[in-house]
């Protein structure tokens, strides 16, 4: 900026700018301010960090309970004992042929008489115990196979077919008759001592320690009470 010379000095005049000085107390007032903005945006990234680390927290807790109740209610909770008695409840006329476990799994094959639809009695069983059976169908016979998820116990090493046998053969509630050969527990049961068998097991925590394989005696088939030959061995 210039202005007319009115002193009569030579040459163009240029007006000086005043510096303009802040108060010390307002520039400092400005820093503490934007300190402040930082500081409260900070905090809200790690609060919201804070957040989202507690819902993927809560979301791997939920599937790992949800997939544990899945699994007791899937394995730990089949108990053959209990299917072994409802199946005597609701299907009187139809016997069951052979019981056999693996790894994995938990079958009970029935026969089905002549005078039963098995298509019927195949919708009961998948209904009331959530299952999905087959059905093998011959010239002699018609079968329906009920397959329960399964699995062998391997962290009690503290029992074995000779401490089993033993456990067994002291049980005064046991009434069948129980051997010992060649490393398996052999012993022949009605159908309720056969039931009485595996609450025994589930009550000493080692149903899931051994596998089992249990068939029909067919001298029992005309008999009233039908028996089993029970054969019990380790899981290797």
């Amino acid at each position: 900026m210039f202005e007319i010379n009115l002193l009569n000095k030579s040459g163009l005049q240029y007006q000086k700018k005043k510096k303009i000085n802040q108060p010390a107390n307002k520039i400092y007032s400005k820093i503490i301010d934007k300190e402040n903005v930082d500081n409260y945006s900070n905090h809200n990234i790690k609060y919201f960090y804070y957040i989202v680390v507690f819902l993927v927290l809560l979301m791997f807790a939920y599937v790992f309970l949800n997939s544990t109740n899945k699994y007791k209610a899937e394995y730990e909770d089949v108990s053959p004992a209990g299917i072994l008695s409802i199946l005597n409840e609701y299907t009187h006329y139809n016997k069951i042929h052979a019981i056999k476990s693996t790894s994995d799994s938990f079958q009970i094959i029935k026969e089905i008489s002549d005078d039963s639809n098995i298509y019927l009695e195949q919708a009961l069983c998948d209904s009331i115990f959530n299952i999905s059976s087959y059905i093998s169908i011959n010239r002699d016979d018609k079968k329906l196979y009920l397959n329960f998820n399964w699995f062998l116990n391997d962290g009690d090493n503290k029992w074995n077919i000779k401490r089993l046998y033993e456990t067994l053969n002291a049980e005064e509630s046991l009434t069948a008759r129980i051997e010992l050969f060649k490393n398996n527990v052999i012993l022949v049961a009605n159908y309720n001592e056969l039931i009485n068998l595996f609450n025994i097991l589930k009550r000493l925590k080692i149903d899931h320690s051994f596998k089992y394989n249990i068939e029909l005696f067919k001298k029992g088939v005309k008999s009233k009470n039908n028996y089993y030959k029970v054969l019990i061995s380790d899981n290797d």
